[in-house]
């Protein structure tokens, strides 16, 4: 292998169309289907290389190995399938086309695994898995690199979920703000609703009160509740400036004053013998009543 030739066993078996021989019958058998030719194809990038960077060590190593090993994969899978019979340029050029590509695909492979550095046992193992059948996605030549392959890949999955999950948590909030500023308009909307059909209310139990009811003149009209509370409070305010004026014009600390110097001895109304004026009947009165005469 370190030559880079192959096998005898496995070079292309490629023979010339037979001019002669008939088409195949329409009748027969459709033929299996063709496997993917990938000549002159790109280099499948590494996870690890989407991971950490196409210069990344184990990105450059995964990315050769991967090349190797499915080139070599590729060409027996053509090497062992029949020539399609439905080429326009014919079946064994077509076949042959394939196969020269094949081949230069897996050329370049192993001139960029040795030129990377890829110590030519790895290369060894891919090209053994290729032979076998065994491409790199169902078992790596080196199964460490597969291996991080794998959780760089499933990181970088991950990582694009949590992007649309915030994305869209992002939008369930703009709902949720949007769906606030709606129930607040909602509200206010409501509450006028109910100021209004109050209001109505009021003035359609008035209006019946004066035209349905024959006693309007005589009996007082309903009190609604709005109404009644609002009559409290005017009540309630008048009370207080009347408690307020009552308190300003009723000063009584002047007659307390007069009151305490008229009872005070010297003074012209003063009582000496006794408080009570009132001393008893004066002495030309009888204190019974008139006598009669038989």
């Amino acid at each position: 292998m370190s030559d880079n030739t192959f096998p005898a066993t496995h070079l292309p078996d490629v023979s010339a169309p037979d001019p002669t021989a008939s088409s195949t019958p329409s009748d027969a058998a459709p033929p299996p289907a063709v496997p993917p030719t990938a000549f002159r194809s790109r280099t499948v990038a590494s996870a690890l290389a989407v991971r950490f960077g196409p210069d990344d060590p184990d990105a450059v190593r995964a990315t050769a190995l991967r090349a190797v090993q499915d080139s070599v994969k590729r060409y027996i899978d053509w090497q062992h399938h029949p020539a399609p019979g439905t080429s326009a340029a014919g079946p064994g050029e077509w076949r042959l086309t394939a196969i020269n590509g094949i081949e230069d695909d897996l050329r370049r492979a192993y001139l960029d695994a040795v030129h990377s550095g890829v110590p030519i046992s790895e290369i060894n193992t891919a090209h053994d898995l290729g032979l076998a059948g065994v491409g790199w996605n169902q078992q790596p030549a080196h199964p460490l690199l597969g291996r991080l392959e794998h959780l760089a890949h499933e990181l970088t999955l991950a990582e694009a979920r949590a992007g649309t999950d915030r994305a869209r948590i992002r939008e369930l909030e703009n709902e949720l703000d949007h769906s606030h500023t709606r129930i607040e308009t909602l509200s206010e909307d409501l509450a006028h609703a109910r100021n209004t059909i109050a209001r109505q209310t009021e003035e359609l139990v008035d209006a019946d009160w004066l035209t349905g009811h024959r006693h309007h003149n005589t009996e007082p009209g309903p009190q609604p509740a709005r109404a009644l509370a609002q009559t409290n409070a005017e009540l309630a305010l008048a009370n207080d400036i009347d408690a307020l004026e009552r308190t300003t014009s009723l000063d009584t600390s002047g007659w307390i004053s007069t009151a305490i110097d008229t009872a005070l001895p010297g003074q012209p109304d003063y009582w000496p013998d006794t408080t009570d004026p009132d001393t008893g009947p004066p002495p030309s009165t009888m204190d019974h009543g008139p006598e009669v005469t038989p």
